[in-house]
Parts: structure tokens; C-alpha cells; sequence
């Protein structure tokens, strides 16, 4: 009996790329927009969802890759980026760290925290070979995870005007209306989720020559940016303005885009005051502070909205008169240098006002400018308890951490500010900063392989985004991850977005290397 080898090939390939296209839906298309019974409990329904189907999808790639690779006619595997690895000891850290506490219930589930146990990091760690080993196109997918994401950020958007289609605010405690949106719940939750979707939008928007996908990027970024300025968190404004830079050096060397880049931040400054009367609608009127604030009460928004936009008017008349546009290398430059500078003055202030000056009433600037207990809406009361906590470990545990899902275990012992603990409810199941949470639960083991994965996915994005527009926008939604990352809980809506995108990266990066073997 004659077997063709080729046929089989071919067949286990296009089964391997059906089930990564299958785990991409399912985790960027699907869970953000699956719920059960409203806001309660939003995130435990979602991750049920993973775990009902994420252990069989693995499976089946497991075997079509198997597969794919036994009928191949060579022994070349797939090659690997640095990002794999990292992936691979960061998946070992998590195991180790849990093994140390026996593979109890709350290790194993997160059952004291926010259900981030080891089950669901295998899962979204699957998720991510899975997908980028898949070699999907990406495009169409892509196109469906902006819709999704669209309705969700449109959703969002009519709960902040007060309106409810859905009907999830039916039952729930008066007064948490404003903190609730869309069908991901949390205000916090719902801006940083939108940060990376923007950021894949507004890349797509800045470097595609499609006209079509042009226009469709166009209206997924305002609808996603009016969506995280509702949602009125400082993180979701720091990662839209970031994501933003970094498309703007991006753009550098060509007018076209540079004249585009400062419409985009034109639009997003003009959303600031359509996002305000969007909330006046409400009948709930939540509390305006932070970052949106300060652009309303100094009028920044407003002069934003005009020197931006006499800007891309400038761009364009420059392109038409065929002057040379600046080389995007000069521009980066420049961009980190004033970056530096501004840091470096921040940093400045801060101790200024935490070490010498800490009298003068900085009123609500307070809590960015005087790092105390209450800095960072009490932010800083929880990373100082992180730092004695860890410096208590033993040296196996400095490596390893006390196991996921511990956060509340490990810091219950610390908690001796009642104002700082008042004001974050009496819970502390996480820290606020997800390397930090790393740090505390799997080591510097795990915390330095989650850090890897993430700036070497960066740089391997770097290196190849002038190939693909999508590539140029999944490279800015995980520029502005860092915010979601440093400032933000790690929750597992927005962790089953971020390690999907990094694996459509790859999943697109390996495509197209591919393609460029055969032409070659």
C-alpha cells in the first residue's frame, strides 16, 4: 500500500493551522466578549471557558504537529526565536514554583486570588505555541478581533452615557455602576484591555496602503480610544499617549505617515471632552481625577486637538512638495532622549516631594508626586509590603516565589496601614505590578523569563515589522503593554490577550519568512 507522503502533509498542515486559527479566535474573538451571569463572578466564567477547551485544542496541535512533521520528508524543525525559550523556562518556573507548595487547590487554580493558577498560565502558555506555530495568515483574524474588541469598547461606551442593553447592572450594589463596563467588569480591567487593541488599530491605520482596511482601522480606534478614556483610568490614558509615541517614531522617514501619525493624536486629544460629555449623560456621574483631570482643568486636550492637527496639515503639504522627511532613526533618537529627560525630571520631583518637601499639599497630584503609602491610589503602600515580604524569603524561595495565586497569603502579614487598607478594600490579592506579582509568587526565576519573553518578542517585532502592517501593529499593543504591565493587576482577561498576540506575532513572522524561503 502506497502512502502520499505529501498528501498527509498537507493535510496534517492545514489541521494544524485550522486549530491555531481555532485557539486564536477562541482566545482574542471569544472570551473578551463570553459572560454568564453579568458582572458576577465575569473573570471565574471566562477562565472556566479555557479550561474547557484550551486542554483539547492542545492535544489536537499536538498530534497535526506531530504529524505535520513526521510526513515533512526532512528532519528540519521549525525554527525557534529566543521568545519560545523564554516562554518554555517561564512555564518551568510556574511548575517549580507550585510544586513547592504541594500543587495545593490554590496554586493549582488561584482560587485565593484572581483564579491566575497554574492551570490557566499552562493554558495561555499553549495558547501561545499553539498559535505561533500555527503559520496563520493573521489578516482576517485580525480584522475579526478588532470587531470584537469594537463592540466591546462600544459596549463599554454606552455603559458610561448610563445606558445598559445587556442589562448587567440589574441586581448590582448601587453606587458600583461606574465601576463596571462592557464584558470585562472592572473600569481598570476594560481601559488596559483596550490599550493593545488600540494599539494593533492605529498601527494598521498608520502603515497599511489599503484604503478599505485604512477606514476600518480608523473607526476601531476611536470607538477603542473613547472606550478607555470612559473608562477613566490613568493607565489606560498613559498607554494610549504611549502607544502613540511610539507610532509616531515609527513613522518617521515619510511624510504620509507622520501627517497621519498626528491626526491620530488630534483624534485622541478631541476624545478627552467627547469622552466627558459622554459621562455627563449618565445618571450615575462618576468621579473625574488623575490624568483626565488635569487634560480637562489645564486645557491641554484642547491645544492638543489644534497643534496636532496644524501638524498633519504640514506633514501633507511637505509631502506634496516632495521635501525629504526626517530618518526615523533620527527621530527615535530624539523621542527617547526627550523620554529620558522627562523621566529623569519626574524621578526628580518625586523624590524632591517624598524626601525633603513633604508638606507642601500637592492636592490631587498627591498621589503621583509623593510616594508614600497612598501613592499610586495605594499602590505604593503594597510594593513597599512586596519588597519586605521578598527580602523575608529563603534563598529557594528568592528563586522560585511562594507559588501563584498566594499574593494575599504571602502580604496579609505586612498589611499594617489601615488607611492604605481601607482604601483598597481590606484585600490585597495582588500587587499591582505584574513583575512584582512574579517576583512574589514564582521567583526571580519566574519574573526574569515572563520580562525576556516580553522584550524579546519586542525586539524580534522590531527587526521584521517593516514587512507587514499587522506586525507594526501588534509591535505598538505591546509597547503599550508595559503600562498594563508595571501599573495594572495581572487578571486573566488581560494576560489571555497579551500572550495570544505575542503568538499571532510569531504565527505571522514564521508565515512570512516562509513565503520568502519559497521565492528565494
Amino acid at each position: 500500500m502506497n502512502i502520499n507522503k505529501s498528501a498527509l502533509q498537507r493535510t496534517f498542515t492545514a489541521l494544524l493551522r485550522l486549530t491555531a486559527l481555532s485557539c486564536a479566535a477562541l482566545m482574542l474573538c471569544v472570551v473578551p466578549l463570553y459572560f454568564d451571569n453579568a458582572f458576577f463572578p465575569l473573570h471565574r466564567c471566562q477562565v472556566n471557558l479555557i479550561f474547557m477547551t484550551m486542554p483539547w485544542i492542545c492535544a489536537a496541535a499536538a498530534v497535526f504537529s506531530i504529524g505535520t512533521h513526521a510526513f515533512n520528508g526532512t528532519n528540519r524543525m521549525e525554527k525557534l526565536f529566543p521568545s519560545d525559550i523564554a516562554m518554555l523556562l517561564f512555564l518551568i518556573a510556574c511548575t517549580v514554583s507550585c510544586a513547592m507548595q504541594g500543587f495545593s487547590e490554590s496554586v493549582l487554580n488561584g482560587t485565593s486570588g484572581r483564579n491566575l493558577g497554574l492551570w490557566l498560565m499552562l493554558c495561555l502558555g499553549g495558547a501561545y505555541y499553539v498559535i505561533a506555530f500555527g503559520q496563520i495568515d493573521g489578516r482576517l483574524l485580525t480584522g475579526a478581533m478588532l470587531i470584537c474588541a469594537t463592540l466591546c469598547a462600544g459596549l463599554g461606551v454606552l455603559n458610561g452615557a448610563g445606558i445598559d442593553p445587556l442589562g448587567f447592572y440589574q441586581g448590582i450594589k448601587k453606587g458600583q455602576e461606574t465601576i463596571f463596563f462592557s464584558t470585562i467588569g472592572n473600569f481598570d480591567f476594560f481601559g488596559t484591555y483596550l490599550v493593545m487593541l488600540f494599539g494593533v488599530s492605529s498601527g494598521i491605520l498608520l502603515f497599511t496602503n489599503r484604503a478599505i482596511w485604512r477606514m476600518f482601522a480608523w473607526g476601531c480606534t476611536i470607538i477603542s480610544a473613547l472606550g478607555m478614556i470612559v473608562s477613566r483610568t490613568d493607565c489606560a490614558f498613559a498607554g494610549m499617549f504611549l502607544v502613540c509615541l511610539t507610532l509616531s517614531v515609527l513613522s518617521g522617514g515619510e511624510f504620509t505617515r507622520m501627517s497621519r501619525a498626528a491626526l491620530l493624536w488630534s483624534v485622541c486629544f478631541a476624545l478627552i471632552p467627547a469622552g466627558r460629555a459622554i459621562l455627563n449623560l449618565s445618571p450615575y456621574q462618576p468621579e473625574i481625577d488623575g490624568l483626565f483631570q488635569i487634560l480637562l482643568n489645564t486645557h491641554a486636550a484642547h491645544v492638543g486637538v489644534i497643534v496636532f492637527l496644524l501638524l498633519a496639515v504640514w506633514f501633507r503639504v511637505l509631502d506634496n512638495h516632495g521635501v525629504c522627511a526626517p530618518n526615523r532613526r533620527a527621530i527615535g533618537r530624539i523621542a527617547l532622549f526627550v523620554v529620558f529627560i522627562a523621566g529623569v525630571a519626574l524621578l526628580a520631583v518625586v523624590i524632591w516631594f517624598t524626601k525633603w518637601d513633604t508638606q507642601t499639599d500637592l492636592g490631587s497630584l498627591t498621589v503621583l508626586l509623593r510616594f508614600d503609602d497612598m501613592w499610586g491610589n495605594a499602590r505604593g503602600f503594597v510594593y513597599k509590603r512586596s519588597f519586605r515580604a521578598f527580602h523575608d524569603y529563603t534563598w529557594l524561595e528568592k528563586l522560585f516565589g511562594k507559588g501563584l495565586g498566594q499574593t494575599l497569603s504571602i502580604l496579609t502579614p505586612y498589611c499594617d496601614n489601615q488607611a492604605a487598607i481601607d482604601y483598597a478594600g481590606g484585600v490585597f490579592t495582588d500587587t499591582h505590578c505584574q513583575p512584582i506579582q512574579l517576583l512574589l509568587t514564582c521567583g526571580l526565576v519566574g519574573m526574569a523569563a515572563f520580562l525576556a519573553f516580553y522584550v524579546f518578542t519586542l525586539f524580534t517585532l522590531l527587526k521584521h515589522m517593516g514587512r507587514d502592517p499587522l506586525l507594526c501593529g501588534l509591535f505598538a499593543a505591546l509597547v503599550g503593554y508595559v503600562i498594563v504591565m508595571l501599573l495594572n493587576v495581572a487578571q486573566p482577561i488581560l494576560l489571555s490577550t497579551y500572550f495570544p498576540l505575542c503568538g499571532l506575532a510569531f504565527s505571522r513572522i514564521r508565515r512570512l519568512e516562509k513565503g520568502a524561503r519559497r521565492e528565494s
